[in-house]
């Protein structure tokens, strides 16, 4: 190596890295890269000439260095300098080198330690690799050597971090499964209770129609009521997989008919800047839920910035590529439209960063959130095939990106027609009645009897069996899904229609079904009346779907 081509320029031992220039806030991808490039060597050698070479030669190819003559030196440096690999002769005076190794690894887990030495024997290498350097130099080395071996560290590093990065996102995808299915189990028991409580007030409406304070109890019992059912209709938003009814929107057209819910939403000291793209990308979605979604980001937004701020909100159409795609983990490559909501608030740390999406998680007082707002996102975008992710500093504030599938289908949305009926429909057919819950079993009882329907009850599958068995003029079988002892909702009603092939169905649950490719178990679950449900719509799905099934039989 010729020592005189280069100025040796020897940083004084103490002094701070060079300043890393960072990147532009809000390039995601570019933050991830910047956070996965820091090219940071540690150079530990008893001999100064040597080692000012070898720091000049890696500050010309753009290596942030730091020198070290001695072991003590190379532990102090790395109190306050974030190496990635530590280039570190064998023989260090007094020092050595291999139980210096052991040393910084054990300060430092990550680093990456290198070997240097002039003892060339085929000995020397394998007592430093078992000793947990990561390769070995022989001294002298030409400085394309010390740059082959430098690449194929950090080569080796982003691997590793990469890896580290995979096996987080896969066990937070999984901790995130399991809290869903957590979650809507909670959400199941708790709607049957909510259930028996919303039909008994209807009918205390019904027995105090005529105004006082017993009428005003009720109401107040059931705008509580109705709170609690929101509740477990987040819940169960985060935790299911299957999708409300989907059409083609223009994501800018839906932030537009927010335009005046975003504005009252946040504070006057609140500046809202919008930057919709040309032309974006149709998605397609349950619009009710987009809004919930985008409005529950909003909301964090705002809280994030009490004494007030800039809230962005910008649309792109966005293309991933698979080199994107790897380093954002739970991202697929593909055509998306993004939103990226941006505050310049209060930002969160690492540690509430990696829990903001739990269920029930909140840095809320006591009392002001329930932690569902940012859970119920994440379940959105999962049940959509999308993706959040989140950018967040200390300080500057938190910016949020949400990918939604691009949509080729361009079919223009049918808006239903919603019937109203001031009465209760009624009938006189049969119904047998099967559900777990004595008082829910209880309560459709009485509601399907005051319609005039004829009833039979059953607690379970095996009760319902032996009525379809002894009783062939039943009109409906009205079952819950979710029911113990092996025989669930779907499977009773399969069974129940091959003993009574004109049998109709109508299935109720508390939790949301998952799709599935049995056309049967699909056909059953268009018509779900889901729990809580109140008087009218049993009344009106029970009678649906009796008319419905006349009118084809009619027609047949």
């Amino acid at each position: 190596m010729n020592k005189s081509s280069i100025n040796p320029k020897i940083r004084p031992h103490g002094t701070q890295e060079p300043k890393k220039e960072v990147p532009q806030a809000g390039t995601e991808t570019n933050d991830i890269v910047s956070n996965n490039s820091h090219r940071c060597v540690l150079i530990v050698d008893d001999d100064s000439d040597f080692a000012t070479i070898m720091f000049d030669l890696l500050s010309l190819e753009g290596y942030q260095v730091q020198l070290a003559n001695n072991a003590t030196e190379a532990k102090q440096i790395l109190t306050h300098f974030m190496a990635d690999v530590a280039l570190v002769d064998l023989r260090l005076g007094q020092d050595s080198g291999i139980e210096l190794v052991n040393k910084l690894q054990q300060q430092s887990p990550e680093l990456l330690c290198v070997m240097m030495t002039a003892y060339a024997d085929f000995e020397t290498a394998i007592m430093a690799l078992r000793h947990g350097a990561y390769d070995y130099l022989c001294k002298p080395f030409h400085p394309e050597k010390l740059m082959m071996t430098l690449r194929r560290s950090f080569e080796h590093i982003e691997v590793v971090r990469a890896k580290i990065v995979a096996e987080d996102a896969l066990r937070r995808s999984q901790k995130m499964e399991a809290v869903g299915q957590l979650a809507g189990g909670i959400a199941h028991d708790f709607n049957n209770q909510l259930g028996v409580i919303i039909g008994y007030l209807d009918f205390l409406k019904e027995h105090h129609a005529g105004g006082g304070k017993p009428q005003q109890w009720v109401n107040t019992a059931s705008r509580a009521t109705s709170r609690c059912i929101d509740l477990t209709q987040q819940l169960l938003n985060f935790s299911r997989k299957q999708k409300n009814e989907q059409i083609v929107i223009d994501l800018n057209q839906e932030l537009v008919k927010m335009d005046s819910l975003i504005t009252h939403s946040v504070t006057p000291s609140i500046q809202i800047e919008s930057f919709p793209e040309k032309d974006l990308w149709s998605v397609t979605v349950d619009p009710g839920e987009l809004q919930d979604a985008l409005l529950n980001l909003i909301l964090n937004a705002r809280d994030a910035m009490p004494n007030g701020g800039k809230l962005l909100i910008k649309t792109n159409n966005k293309v991933v590529d698979q080199n994107q795609a790897a380093i954002i983990p739970g991202l697929n490559a593909g055509h998306y439209v993004q939103v990226i909501i941006r505050d310049t608030g209060q930002g969160m740390d690492k540690a509430i960063m990696d829990r903001i999406f739990d269920p029930f998680f909140t840095t809320k007082p006591t009392g002001e959130g329930t932690g569902l707002g940012l859970a119920m996102v994440y379940g959105f975008t999962k049940r959509y095939n999308g993706h959040i992710n989140v950018k967040s500093t200390t300080g500057l504030g938190t910016t949020f990106y949400l990918y939604l599938p691009r949509t080729k289908n361009q079919k223009k949305p049918v808006m239903n027609a919603v019937a109203s009926d001031n009465c209760l429909p009624r009938g006189a057919e049969t119904v047998l009645i099967v559900d777990d819950e004595p008082e829910l079993l209880r309560l459709a009882d009485l509601r399907l009897s005051n319609l005039g329907y004829h009833t039979l009850l059953a607690e379970n599958a095996k009760q319902a069996l032996k009525y379809l068995d002894s009783h062939k003029d039943i009109d409906l079988l009205f079952a819950d899904i979710v029911m113990p002892g092996g025989t669930d909702g779907y499977t009773l009603a399969a069974q129940a229609v091959k003993k009574l092939p004109k049998l109709k169905v109508l299935l109720t649950s508390g939790y949301a079904p998952c799709t599935t490719q049995d056309k049967l178990q699909n056909s059953f679950t268009q018509h779900l009346l889901h729990k809580p449900y109140g008087n009218d719509e049993l009344a009106h799905s029970v009678r649906t779907i009796l008319d419905k099934q006349l009118r084809t039989s009619e027609a047949d």
